[in-house]
């Protein structure tokens, strides 16, 4: 028996560490690990997968939070690829809604940033994953039957450097690992790490610590109008994610605003920072201002786009959590994740720090999108089996990072 697995399980993406020769096959799909890196410049997270060709070929992708497939630009190998063909139950799993040449199934790759899309055929590889107990990395793990998509190049305009394609987590997988978790780090150089097919342990240096016992959880939400970035779907919910907020507050004071326009609050990895619809922006910049010069003694000074309120670096004290400002409270009914200065604020260039939300405009799709930037050192859990999203708050409270998660030993 064949079994499939949809690109969208770039749940089970992972860059491999090659320092053990042997490759293991399992019954079941293991945990997986995989590291994940920011891009300065672009401020984008990638994943890189290795596929396989004569030897393991690293392929690095963009990691999107929000759509349902994966995608190449090039597709070319040293071994031929299979085509999905059109009208078979596998085609109709990946929402297919174009049939292309020689009968193969067509799907429409989507580049976030530059919002374009183009059609492509819909085909099966193998990929190396290296497997995990939640402490270190372990033997490797070959997914036989991966499908993707080939795209074209003309898709790659806006991504980072050396990036080829793109990896999709959306949440409308019908094929492998129902549950991953990630944990960006905001350090070029210290990669974070994404796991899959598991709901813990996680643990991260120093001290054993296991995140997966620090999470609070709320139900994941289901956009009813589909489409990511580019095209609608008729009749087929949103691949991205969502979860409701009940209000904002700053300091611990709720923000003046519309309560139904955080109904529908998106998370997303190709967001650098978290937007707000132009009215919540306005009512939650001013009150960070007030706070900030009530509780702080802060000025703040000329804004750096596309910011808005911004201040002398020289100031605001720094503490174990970040800069010493106002904290903001994404408020869930009972719960609420809290965001200190360590992701609040940015630097801005001459000596400036802004706070890091920007303004989506009056016409936004979703009244608030949480960008990377408020996730780094965030432990994320998206359980999609029982429709639910854990979070942790800063990793900076339990003294560890998105970075210090131990890839240096493999074990058994």
């Amino acid at each position: 028996m064949e079994y499939y697995f949809s690109a969208t399980v770039l749940f089970l993406l992972l860059h491999l560490l090659l320092s053990s020769p042997t490759t293991i096959f399992y019954t079941q799909t293991p945990t997986l690990l995989s590291p994940i890196t920011k891009e300065p410049n672009t401020l984008q997270y990638t994943l890189t997968i290795h596929t396989i060709n004569d030897s393991p070929t690293p392929v690095i992708l963009l990691l999107d939070l929000g759509f349902a497939f994966t995608w190449l630009a090039n597709c070319n190998t040293h071994h031929p690829l299979r085509h999905v063909p059109c009208n078979t139950p596998l085609c109709a799993s990946l929402h297919s809604i174009t049939c292309m040449n020689n009968n193969t199934c067509g799907l429409f790759a989507e580049n976030p940033v530059t919002r374009t899309a183009t059609p492509g055929p819909a085909v099966i590889d193998s990929i190396i994953l290296r497997t995990t107990d939640g402490r270190n990395v372990g033997p490797l793990f070959t997914v036989v039957d991966f499908v993707l998509s080939c795209a074209g190049p003309s898709l790659l305009k806006g991504l980072a450097e050396g990036v080829v394609g793109l990896a999709g987590l959306g949440s409308t997988s019908n094929y492998g690992t129902t549950t991953f978790a990630l944990c960006l780090s905001g350090s070029p150089s210290a990669p974070g790490v994404a796991f899959f097919n598991s709901v813990g342990p996680y643990i991260f240096q120093p001290n054993d610590i296991d995140l997966s016992t620090s999470l609070n959880y709320v139900p994941l939400l289901v956009n009813p109008v589909g489409g990511s970035t580019v095209i609608t779907y008729h009749n087929r919910p949103s691949d991205e994610y969502y979860v409701k907020l009940t209000s904002i507050r700053v300091n611990g004071k709720p923000v003046p605003l519309d309560p139904s326009l955080l109904q529908l609050t998106k998370l997303s990895t190709t967001t650098p920072y978290t937007t707000m619809e132009s009215s919540i922006y306005k009512a939650f910049v001013q009150s960070f201002v007030a706070e900030s010069s009530a509780t702080m003694n802060l000025t703040a000074i000329e804004s750096v786009r596309p910011f808005k309120a911004c201040y002398d670096e020289d100031d605001v004290d720094a503490t174990r959590v970040g800069w010493a400002v106002p904290t903001v409270d994404f408020v869930m009914g009972d719960v609420f994740w809290r965001v200190f200065g360590g992701n609040s604020m940015v630097r801005a260039g001459d000596g400036k720090l802004c706070l890091a939300f920007v303004d989506g405009g009056r016409d936004a799709r979703e009244g608030m999108v949480i960008g990377g930037f408020q996730m780094e050192d965030n432990m994320l859990e998206f359980d999609l089996g029982r429709g639910r999203l854990g979070f942790s708050s800063t990793l900076l409270l339990k003294g560890t990072t998105c970075s210090n998660f131990n890839f240096t030993t493999v074990g058994v």
